[in-house]
C-alpha cells in the first residue's frame, strides 16, 4: 500500500524514481548464511530472522510513508550532485562536487531533517561550526530543487537550480 501511494507522488511525475529505489531496496534485502555475505541488509541468523524481516519491511514502509520521500532523491547540475535520502523519521542531504579542490558536505545523519506532508521549503544544516558553518535552504519540485546558500560551505557554490535524476538512486550513492 505504501508503495502505491508513493508511486502517486507528484501526480505520478516521479514513478520512475519510486520504482527504481524499490526494485534497489528489494536487491539489497540477503537471507545468506554468514559466511556468504555479499553486501546489503543481512538477516543471518535463524533465530532472529522473522525478526529482522519485520523490521527490514517496518522501516521501508516508513520510509514510503515519511513525508519527506516526496524530496528524496539524487539532484544534478553539471557534474555535481546532491543526494537526499528519506530516512524513517526525515532526510538526510550530502553533497559531492566534481571540483577537486571543493569539499564535501553533509548533514547529520543522526539528526534527519523532519518533513510535514506537503511541505517543499525545508533548511538544511550542515556539518560544520564557526566560519564553516552551512545552512541551505531547499524549495522542491517534482523535478527539481532550488538551494539558497547561507553560510560559506567550506568554499562550495551550492546555490543554484538542481534537476532531479530519477535513474540515481541515492542510497547507491556513497561517499
Amino acid at each position: 500500500v505504501a508503495y502505491g501511494e508513493a508511486l502517486k507522488v507528484w501526480d505520478g511525475k516521479i514513478a520512475a524514481y519510486v520504482k527504481m529505489t524499490q526494485r534497489g531496496w528489494v536487491g539489497s534485502r540477503a537471507l545468506l548464511p554468514p559466511d556468504k555475505g555479499m553486501g546489503g541488509i543481512l538477516c543471518t541468523d535463524d533465530e532472529s530472522r522473522l525478526p529482522c524481516l519485520r523490521q527490514i519491511h517496518a522501516d521501508r514502509i516508513a520510509a514510503l510513508k515519511n513525508p519527506g520521500f516526496r524530496l528524496s532523491g539524487v539532484y544534478v547540475r553539471g557534474q555535481d550532485f546532491l543526494r537526499i535520502n528519506a530516512a524513517p523519521t526525515g532526510l538526510n542531504f550530502a553533497y559531492a562536487l566534481a571540483n577537486a579542490a571543493a569539499t564535501q558536505g553533509f548533514s547529520d545523519d543522526a539528526k534527519p531533517v523532519r518533513i510535514a506532508p506537503g511541505q517543499t521549503a525545508v533548511a538544511f544544516p550542515l556539518t560544520g561550526e564557526g566560519p564553516d558553518a552551512c545552512r541551505l535552504d531547499a524549495v522542491f519540485t517534482a523535478d527539481a530543487v532550488v538551494l539558497t546558500q547561507k553560510g560559506p560551505c567550506s568554499g562550495a557554490k551550492l546555490a543554484g537550480r538542481w534537476t532531479r535524476d530519477q535513474a540515481r538512486d541515492p542510497e547507491a550513492e556513497l561517499f
